[in-house]
């Protein structure tokens, strides 16, 4: 079940699963300034998202239940916080934050930054659709203990995504970009 509602600032949109024994809930937030390159998104696509999201942390975290926020953000947003907690002065795709301790459920945040999204998809020549489920399913693996600090996990990080992906494209009916 998805509702979505207008709130101030924020569109807010609650995924959850009509299972009781869901080991995670998803809340996915899109911050008004991220909303305009959304519109084109036909309606239910937070459900596929969510589906991937959720059959990923079974495989990747099956032990650990909880929730992620996933907050879709303007530029200047998400290089407040690239800024902020890494130390980066630059914008960036993605921002995972692990709230929790590893040794309880998870409570963790995904910031996208809506904008450089758009730009991804346009330069790697997929749908914003498809870079948006990139970025939520990469974020999601570091969330999930997924790391990329040298290149045995780069590779491991890169293949695990890509996997991710194909199944994404299968259930989202998307064709692979050309």
């Amino acid at each position: 079940m998805s509702v979505v509602f207008l709130s101030e600032d924020r569109l807010y949109s609650n995924v959850s699963s009509d299972e009781p024994d869901d080991a995670l809930e998803i809340d996915i937030v899109v911050e008004s300034e991220a909303s305009e390159p959304l519109q084109p998104l036909t309606s239910g696509w937070q459900d596929v998202y969510t589906s991937i999201l959720k059959d990923l942390w079974r495989t990747e975290a099956s032990d650990r239940r909880g929730l992620i926020g996933i907050i879709l953000v303007g530029l200047e947003r998400i290089h407040e916080l690239n800024r902020d907690f890494r130390g980066k002065d630059q914008p960036t795709d993605v921002l995972s934050f692990d709230l929790s301790d590893r040794d309880e459920d998870i409570e963790g945040e995904i910031y996208i930054g809506v904008d450089r999204a758009v730009a991804q998809a346009e330069d790697i020549g997929c749908s914003l659709a498809e870079e948006l489920a990139r970025l939520m399913i990469h974020g999601t693996l570091h969330l999930a203990g997924n790391d990329h600090e040298n290149d045995e996990e780069e590779r491991r990080m890169i293949a695990a995504t890509n996997g991710w992906i194909a199944e994404w494209r299968r259930r989202a009916d998307e064709p692979e970009p050309l």
